[in-house]
């Protein structure tokens, strides 16, 4: 689905299946999920050269799977979950997204999200940003190669209440409340 708004948009759907898709160039986004989308897999898409973001889950979208998806160029955010909740994002990569808003994986206020085994690589902004009011997120073993503008894998604006167990990373101190997050992060 390419040089459309939206690529593949799913709105109020649930218990859906896309698999080896392509979405390049829409002027939206390249995969969208939202209004209570729940329960959907997204495996083996790319997402590449949109004008907004790759994947976009939002709006009470809960208990969905994006596993081995690829988003890049694109000229916002490669990932970006907005208030949604208990979903896997598990071995997706996240690169060459440009912008001021070039994010290679955006978190906002959303809950209980897994993230594991991501990459992200020659974004412009940080490779993982969690803000708002995003709590119970947890995050293993996800790889940051090089973003471009921000040497720092994970920038967290959010509550403390995150779990962060990556193999590659550097995060700096955040204030003394989160000092054992930081601890935790250096071992």
């Amino acid at each position: 689905a390419s040089n459309n708004n939206l690529g593949f948009q799913l709105n109020t759907a649930n218990n859906n299946t896309l698999t080896n898709n392509s979405s390049p160039n829409n002027s939206g986004y390249g995969f969208y999920l939202e209004s209570s989308s729940n329960d959907n897999t997204l495996t083996n898409n790319t997402a590449s050269g949109n004008t907004w973001y790759g994947f976009y889950i939002r709006t009470s979208s809960s208990n969905n799977t994006l596993a081995n998806n690829i988003s890049s160029g694109n000229s916002q955010r490669g990932f970006y979950i907005d208030s949604a909740n208990n979903n896997k994002i598990i071995n997706n990569l996240s690169s060459s997204n440009t912008g001021a808003n070039g994010y290679g994986f955006y978190i906002s206020n959303a809950l209980n999200n897994y993230f594991a085994q991501n990459t992200a690589n020659l974004n412009s902004q940080y490779g993982f940003y969690l803000t708002g009011t995003s709590t119970s997120d947890t995050f293993e073993k996800n790889n940051k190669l090089i973003n471009l503008k921000k040497t720092n894998m994970i920038k967290k604006m959010a509550y403390p209440y995150i779990k962060l167990k990556n193999e590659m990373y550097s995060l700096p101190r955040i204030n003394n409340k989160h000092k054992e997050i930081t601890n935790e992060l250096n071992n």
